[in-house]
C-alpha cells in the first residue's frame, strides 16, 4: 500500500529557455509558465503549446502569475509594473494596467455577490441586445448582417471575482473581475514607513471584509468596510465598465476603418497627380486646372497629362474607386457609428440613473456631475458624426462634378466629337 503513495516522475521536458515561474490552471489541464526572457507560455498536459506571449518591452521579466478561478483568464505581472490579462485561447492582452513598480505578488479569487441582490447584477437582462453591434469584420459584406458582443473582457464570466496585485514599493491594487481598478492602497503611508518593503503575498476574504498582506516579513490584516458594503455596486460597475470599454474599443476600430477609407481616396488622387506635380513648379497644378475651368485653355503639360496619363478609362476607374470609398465611409458612419453611439448613450444614461439612486455609488466616485460630463461628450461625438455625414454628401457631389468635367475635357482633347445631347447629359450629371 505504501508503494502506491510514493511520488514518482511522470515526464521530463527540455525547454529552450529557463523557466522562472509555474502555475497550474484551476482545472489542472493547462500549465502557465514564465520564462527568463520575459515571455509567458501555456502548455497542455500532452505538452502541446497553446500560445507564447512575448514580453511587453525589452529587458522586462514576468514576476507573478495568477489564474482566474474558472481557468479562462491568466494574469501576469512583470518587472516594469505592467499587469496583463490574457484569455487562454489568445496571447493578445485583453486588458493591461500599469502599476507603480515591480509586481511581486498576484492572487485571483472568487467573490460571489449575495443571492438577495443577484437581480441587480444579472447580465442576462432585457437590455442585453445593446451589447451586440454589427461585426466590423463584415463591414463591406453584402451578405446577411452578423452581430458581435462588444464585451471583450468578461463575456463568458457569470461570477464576480477579485484580482489582487502587490508591488515592490508596498502598494496593493484591487481589480474587480480583473479589469476594473477600484482600490490602490499604499501601505507605507498607512504604517508611516517610507520603505515598508515589498508585498510578498496577499489574500482577501470572500465577503471582502478583510485583506491579509505579508509585507516585508510582517503580516497585516486590514478591514475593508467600504468594499464589503458596496460589494453589489462594484459588481454592477464592473459590468458597466466591461460594456463601455468594449464600446469604446469598437468605436476606435470603426474610426480606424473610416480613416483607412479616407486615406484610400487621397492615395488614389495623389497617385494620379504626383507625377504631373513632380515635373512642374509648385502651384502649377491648381493654376492649370483653374485656367482650364475659366478659359477652356490647357497648357501643353496639362494636355499631355489628361490625354496620355489620365485617359478616359483611367478616369472612370478612379472615379468609381473614390465613389466606393465614400460609400464605405457613409456606411461606417451611418450604420456602425450610429449603433455604437446609441449603445454608449444608453449605458451612460443608465449609469446616470445609478448615480442618482443613492449615496453608495457616489462614495465610489460615480457622481451625477461626472456621468453628465461623459454623457455630454458622447452626445457631442454623435453630433460630429452627423456633421461628417453632411460633409461626405457634399464632397461626393464635388468629386462627381470634378470627374465629369475632366471627362468632357479628355473627350474634347482626344478630338472625339461630343454630341450636344451627350454634353448636356454630362453637365446635368455634374450638378445632381
Amino acid at each position: 500500500m505504501a508503494q502506491n503513495l510514493v511520488m514518482k516522475q511522470l515526464d521530463e521536458r527540455q525547454m529552450e529557455q529557463e523557466v522562472s515561474l509555474l502555475a497550474w490552471s484551476p482545472k489542472m489541464d493547462i500549465l502557465a509558465m514564465a520564462l527568463v526572457n520575459g515571455s509567458v507560455a501555456l502548455y497542455r498536459l500532452q505538452w502541446q503549446r497553446v500560445w507564447l506571449a512575448s514580453p511587453s518591452c525589452e529587458g522586462s521579466s514576468c514576476t507573478s502569475l495568477a489564474w482566474r478561478p474558472d481557468g479562462k483568464l491568466l494574469a501576469s505581472g512583470d518587472s516594469n509594473g505592467l499587469l496583463t490579462v490574457r484569455h487562454i485561447e489568445n496571447s493578445n492582452p485583453i486588458h493591461t494596467e500599469q502599476l507603480d513598480s515591480r509586481i511581486t505578488s498576484c492572487n485571483w479569487m472568487t467573490c460571489p455577490v449575495k443571492e438577495a441582490n443577484n437581480q441587480q447584477t444579472n447580465k442576462e437582462n432585457i437590455w442585453e441586445f445593446l451589447a451586440k453591434l454589427p461585426s466590423l469584420t463584415k463591414t463591406y459584406s453584402s451578405g446577411g448582417e452578423e452581430l458581435e458582443d462588444c464585451r471583450k473582457l468578461d463575456s463568458d464570466s457569470r461570477e464576480m471575482s477579485i484580482l489582487l496585485a502587490g508591488t515592490q514599493s508596498g502598494s496593493v491594487y484591487l481589480l474587480v473581475n480583473g479589469y476594473l481598478l477600484v482600490m490602490r492602497l499604499t501601505l507605507g503611508d498607512l504604517l508611516g514607513d517610507s520603505d515598508p518593503g515589498s508585498v510578498d503575498s496577499l489574500v482577501m476574504s470572500t465577503d471582502m471584509k478583510s485583506l491579509s498582506v505579508v509585507l516585508g516579513g510582517r503580516l497585516l490584516v486590514l478591514k475593508c468596510p467600504l468594499l464589503a458594503t458596496c460589494q453589489t455596486e462594484l459588481g454592477v460597475l464592473a459590468d458597466k465598465y466591461s460594456l463601455i470599454h468594449g464600446i469604446l474599443s469598437y468605436t476606435g476600430e470603426t474610426i480606424k476603418q473610416i480613416r483607412e477609407a479616407w486615406e484610400t481616396i487621397l492615395l488614389e488622387m495623389d497617385t494620379k497627380l504626383a507625377s504631373y506635380a513632380e515635373n512642374n513648379p509648385p502651384g502649377t497644378v491648381a493654376a492649370d486646372f483653374l485656367e482650364l475651368l475659366m478659359f477652356g485653355v490647357t497648357s501643353p503639360q496639362l494636355e499631355h497629362f489628361l490625354h496620355k496619363d489620365m485617359t478616359e478609362k483611367g478616369l472612370k476607374k478612379l472615379g468609381h474607386s473614390i465613389e466606393l470609398s465614400y460609400s464605405n465611409i457613409q456606411r461606417l458612419v451611418l450604420k456602425y457609428l450610429g449603433s455604437v453611439s446609441q449603445s454608449l448613450n444608453f449605458h451612460l444614461g443608465e449609469l446616470l440613473g445609478l448615480a442618482r439612486v443613492g449615496h453608495r455609488y457616489s462614495v465610489l466616485g460615480i457622481t451625477e456631475n461626472v456621468v453628465e460630463k461623459a454623457l455630454f461628450q458622447a452626445m457631442s461625438f454623435w453630433s460630429k458624426g452627423v456633421e461628417l455625414q453632411q460633409v461626405i454628401d457634399e464632397s461626393m457631389k464635388n468629386f462627381k462634378a470634378f470627374f465629369r468635367w475632366v471627362y468632357v475635357e479628355i473627350l474634347r482633347l482626344g478630338e472625339e466629337k461630343v454630341s450636344g445631347v451627350r454634353f448636356l447629359f454630362v453637365l446635368f450629371d455634374m450638378f445632381i
